[in-house]
């Protein structure tokens, strides 16, 4: 047994600027989207700029 541990990549990992554009779009627009972040995707693609400068994936950025 290996006490390796694995990594994972998030599947939503937009790579330019469009891709972040249509995430936010679509993330405004779920329910699962906390509060602050529900109908706003400007919150949305400055929460995800800002947690990708510190290394976190778009939706741990979000949630944080």
């Amino acid at each position: 047994m290996s006490n390796a541990l694995t990594t994972h990549s998030p599947v939503l990992q937009p790579s330019n600027f469009q891709e972040l554009v249509g995430f936010a779009k679509m993330a405004a627009g779920s329910d699962l989207m906390p509060k602050d972040y529900k109908g706003k995707p400007e919150n949305i693609m400055i929460a995800v700029q800002m947690g990708s400068e510190l290394g976190l994936a778009p939706m741990q950025a979000i949630q944080n």
